[in-house]
């Protein structure tokens, strides 16, 4: 009955739906839904909202600053958040309880970008490609030649927002981890698709052969704060190693499953240090994930993960 009552908060919620859904009450004080209307037992019709009364859990809003943002592009922006709260929503299954704002302001070029932050953040660390700001809850970017690599900052930038409002105890290499991750997300016939993230893995096997790519039992054990200063320090290779193993663990079912059951105890306030948790839930703990993981670096497949 726990799917029928899901299907049924399915159907309530979602903006386009027309079936008829029924309640009733057994003997036993269980509450039952369906869509097959059945006299005998005195159901009661459930009413569906409808999408003008749809509560809406994403609001985007897009401002150019010195620039003019085409409708195109707009257009594009709004798809693209879209799909990065999409692949929360039903791939992660966060239960987003409160309406996300993602206000995007986008400037003329870099140095306008470098200006503006400069201007809102206590501590500067150089120049970045975009910034989700939490205390003003906007993401702010600069245009570029290269649209596809905008875009791509955008969803990034996007990720960090939906992170911040609904799980802030999520350590800092899962919150990048992921926000690489939706850089390559995309919608195809209905599916949400990752792409390969030809830099980032070009990156972490660079420094891979290198013999200089963190141990991931020093990765997955190093505090948030720690693992920012350490990511800095190593021009944010870290960013993409991030990337790369969040990616690992999302291209299997039996690792997505982990994955979310990782994310949804950070959710729900758990501090414990990564490492500790995949000792513990991990089919294997660190010696097999380290296994995985060489053998993940190396390997050659460029193909897309379909979701």
């Amino acid at each position: 009955m726990r799917n029928l009552f899901i299907a049924a908060i399915f159907f309530i919620l979602s903006p386009v739906a027309t079936a008829e859904i029924y309640r009733h009450v057994d003997e036993n004080g269980r509450v039952h839904y369906s869509d097959v209307k059945q006299d005998q037992l005195g159901q009661t019709q459930v009413e569906l909202k409808t999408e003008k009364n749809y509560w809406k859990k994403l609001d985007i809003s897009v401002e150019g600053i010195g620039v003019d943002i085409s409708k195109e592009d707009v257009a594009r922006i709004q798809e693209d958040v879209n799909n990065v709260y999409q692949f929360f929503d039903r791939k992660l299954y966060f239960d987003i309880y409160q309406t996300i704002p993602v206000k995007v302001k986008i400037l003329k070029d870099a140095d306008s970008y470098d200006e503006f932050i400069r201007a809102n953040i206590t501590h500067y660390y150089g120049r970045t490609g975009g910034m989700f700001f939490p205390r003003l809850n906007i993401i702010a970017t600069y245009m570029r030649k290269d649209k596809e690599r905008f875009f791509r900052v955008v969803k990034h930038e996007t990720s960090h927002a939906i992170i911040h409002t609904t799980s802030k105890f999520v350590p800092s290499w899962l919150d990048e981890g992921l926000a690489e991750n939706m850089e390559m997300l995309i919608s195809d016939q209905g599916s949400l698709v990752l792409n390969h993230h030809d830099s980032g893995s070009r990156f972490v096997k660079a420094v891979d052969k290198k013999g200089q790519l963190m141990g991931l039992r020093e990765f997955l054990s190093l505090p948030s704060t720690d693992w920012r200063k350490k990511d800095r320090a190593t021009d944010y290779v870290m960013h993409s190693q991030a990337g790369e193993l969040t990616r690992m663990l999302l291209s299997s079912a039996d690792q997505r499953s982990f994955l979310i059951k990782l994310v949804h105890g950070f959710k729900q306030g758990s501090r414990t240090l990564t490492f500790w948790i995949v000792e513990k839930e991990y089919v294997g703990g660190m010696d097999v994930l380290e296994l995985k993981w060489s053998q993940w670096v190396r390997r050659e497949d460029t193909s897309s993960i379909r979701l």
